[in-house]
């Protein structure tokens, strides 16, 4: 039969069969991002699940795929059915971030699973595909013994804090650890925990303890490095010995009859010893983690709970507890009482993986929080010639990380844009990052107003004096000195407010500088009152006129001649309307100084003071900071004097170039960058150009741009890109 319909019906046709087709397409590859903050048995309700896209329909249960890091994770339903219909439950488990693990996801405090909706082939445009992070050999903890599988019921425990991070090697994120042990401590490390009633308990249970290894005392007549012991409510459970910096596993089975039924006390002590030669052996160990597994009774008839596997089994009511497979030895199941299960903390929806257009030249990676902000970035740079796209960093940890919050998303997405796009060149970081990020509950307690600094993480780059912020390491190629192949930049701001002011007052300065006009001086030269540093200056000026560039140079005066003066000239100079300053010396987390020796009568130069009196020049400046530390800006609570510079609303600068570690200034690298600076190149790309051509390892990895890497100097004479230039 044949319907004759009017023309504006006619129109709309098409446009309803697209949006039909949009939609259809959508609920059969919906993709859910889930967080979990515990171990523990979780539930998803179908009507739960609807309300983030979920077709509100029966779905074979062969078509849901639950995954976590890339690897299939357990999934059934409620009723054990085949079908996940209204009314149903889904159940996962959760075991936590733990032992091996905590060394790979620095940042995360959350477990992370992908819910998936696969189409009626069982594909998904989203279905993980990310190979994990390596784990160097370390495995997840141990399963009880052959000797255990008499019991079927065990109750497990797992107890670790990450109270220290351990500095690893070069590129090696480090270890956190829960406590320090070492041969001088005179009373052992005590753990209590409770045990279930006596008629509760079978016959055996499982401790696995997980150590780290530290100091390397070299023995002359053979001994391990370490040796440590450990007891249960006073009776010994065994010692272990090694040697080296490896991790390192004790793991026994013992007698309940060891157990109490109350509290019970677990030892654990580095063993005093002497060498041959009768001196004291130093012996540090860290403690990572402690699991126990407690046998319970056999399977009771009297309360029904329900296991994670093939079918609900009557089984006395222990949260936590979890049964092992006869036919699979291997497999072990969480259990949970019924409606006792958890809730995800977090449930969200994972857009399909971002596509960056072929002739994008600039990215800002942005949380979500700070879109509007971003975009507003965006649309300048590419109103003004240079095509920008503002990115997710969920998206990234969704698409690069399997949903856990690393700093291997970003730099998995950069390097994968800068080989295959030839336009790549600027990358610009929204958000501060937290090198504590994990113990920022911790850290901050009950106090509300404490400021999230956690937004982006940057990358741990080990150094002898401890962990180092390096933006750099996301676009460093790791074969080649860690030498750079983008330009890259962070706003570190903790609030939409001060994303928003920061992102104003670079624009500001954006629009100010897009049309040339020379200015009478171009360059500030300031030193604090060291020969070496006072040097350094001269050297630069002297390269400066060289160049033709217009400068002033101030050397900080001797103490004694001091009383004051160094401060006020150098606010009145950094007020002055140079675009560029640059200083050379000792410096600090929160300073310039004028000096290092003594910390009682040497002065600060410059400090986080001086700044917020600052006022407002006419020209805001770049600023370079050849010193140690003034950029450390990953510190969970504390804003550096690079940061102190940027977040300045009305003066400060507009752009912060300094190391977040301790460094010795290399002249070729100031002078290449501030000649391609005053040149009319890029900050960012300046910054890069002298990084790929200086043999200093500390001084690319070390030194961070605060800023948009997009920016170029006010005053500065434009050039064209030179033979060799990386873009």
């Amino acid at each position: 039969m044949w319907v004759k319909v009017s023309p504006s019906v006619g129109r709309l046709v098409p446009i309803l069969a697209v949006l039909w087709l949009y939609f259809t397409i959508a609920q059969a590859n919906l993709c859910l991002h889930l967080e979990t903050k515990m171990a523990g048995i979780y539930t998803l309700s179908h009507s739960r699940l609807v309300e983030f896209g979920w077709p509100n329909r029966t779905v074979p249960i062969s078509r849901i795929e639950l995954t976590r890091d890339g690897a299939p994770a357990k999934l059934q339903l409620s009723d054990n059915k085949l079908h996940f219909e209204p009314g149903d439950r889904l159940l996962f488990a959760a075991n936590g971030i733990q032992k091996h693990e905590t060394r790979l996801y620095d940042f995360s405090n959350t477990e992370a699973f992908r819910l998936v909706l696969l189409d009626e082939s069982g594909q998904s445009w989203c279905a993980e595909s990310n190979t994990p992070i390596e784990t160097n050999g370390e495995g997840p903890s141990s399963a009880p013994s052959d000797a255990m599988r008499m019991e079927w019921l065990f109750w497990r425990q797992h107890w670790e804090e990450n109270n220290l991070l351990l500095s690893g090697k070069q590129n090696d994120a480090g270890n956190w650890v829960w406590y320090k042990l070492h041969q001088l401590q005179t009373t052992a490390f005590q753990h209590t925990f409770r045990a279930p009633q006596r008629d509760r308990l079978g016959k055996q249970s499982h401790v696995t303890i997980g150590f780290r290894g530290w100091s390397s005392p070299k023995l002359k007549h053979g001994g391990f490095d370490h040796v440590v012991s450990i007891r249960l409510n006073k009776k010994s459970l065994g010692r272990l010995e090694w040697d080296g910096r490896q991790a390192k596993t004790f793991s026994t089975s013992f007698s309940n009859s060891l157990l109490s039924s109350g509290n019970n006390l677990l030892e654990i002590q580095v063993e005093q010893r002497k060498s041959e030669e009768g001196l004291s052996v130093i012996d540090i160990v860290y403690l990572d983690g402690i699991q126990l597994d407690m046998g319970l009774t056999r399977i009771p008839g009297d309360a029904v709970g329900r296991f994670f596997a093939a079918e609900t089994i009557p089984l006395a009511k222990h949260e936590g507890s979890y049964l092992q497979d006869q036919e699979e030895p291997s497999g072990w199941f969480w259990y949970a009482g019924n409606g006792r299960e958890r809730q995800p903390a977090v449930i969200s929806p994972i857009k399909p993986p971002p596509a960056i257009a072929a002739v994008t030249e600039y990215l800002i990676i942005s949380p979500r929080d700070f879109t509007a902000a971003a975009e507003r970035l965006a649309r300048y740079h590419s109103a003004n010639g240079r095509p920008t796209q503002v990115i997710m960093i969920e998206e990234l940890y969704a698409h690069y990380a399997n949903g856990f919050r690393t700093p291997w998303a970003i730099r998995r997405f950069l390097e994968r844009w800068r080989t295959s796009s030839p336009n790549a060149r600027f990358v610009l970081l929204l958000g501060d990052a937290d090198a504590y990020a994990k113990l920022q509950d911790k850290a901050h307690g009950n106090d509300s107003a404490a400021k999230r600094r956690d937004w982006i993480p940057t990358w741990q780059r080990q150094t002898l004096t401890g962990p180092a912020a390096s933006d750099n390491w996301f676009v460093a190629d790791l074969n080649d000195l860690e030498r750079p192949w983008l330009a890259i930049g962070r706003l570190a701001v903790s609030s939409r407010v001060e994303a928003d002011a920061q992102v104003t007052k670079t624009l500001q300065y954006l629009k100010e500088a897009s049309a040339y006009t020379p200015l009478k001086q171009q360059l500030l030269l300031l030193s604090d009152q060291h020969v070496q540093s006072q040097k350094f200056i001269r050297d630069m000026a002297t390269h400066s006129s060289a160049m033709d560039f217009s400068f002033d140079q101030y050397l900080a005066k001797p103490i004694s001649r001091d009383s004051g003066k160094n401060q006020e000239q150098v606010r009145r100079l950094l007020s002055s309307d140079y675009p560029l300053i640059l200083f050379y010396g000792h410096g600090g987390r929160y300073m310039w100084r004028t000096g290092a020796e003594n910390l009682e009568t040497d002065k600060d130069l410059f400090g986080l003071k001086e700044v917020a009196t600052l006022p407002t020049p006419e020209v805001l400046p770049v600023i370079v900071s050849l010193s140690c530390t003034t950029v450390p800006f990953d510190h969970p609570v504390a804003s550096s004097l690079g940061e102190a510079f940027l977040s300045s609303d009305d003066g400060g600068a507009v752009a912060f170039i300094g190391s977040s570690t301790l460094n010795r200034p290399s002249k070729r690298f100031a002078t290449e960058m501030v000649e391609r600076m005053l040149a009319g190149e890029t900050i960012g790309e300046a910054m890069l150009h002298s990084k790929r051509s200086s043999p200093s390892l500390k001084m690319i990895f070390s030194y961070n741009l605060l800023g948009d890497p997009a920016l170029t100097l006010k005053g500065a004479k434009p050039r064209r890109a030179r033979p060799g230039d990386v873009h």
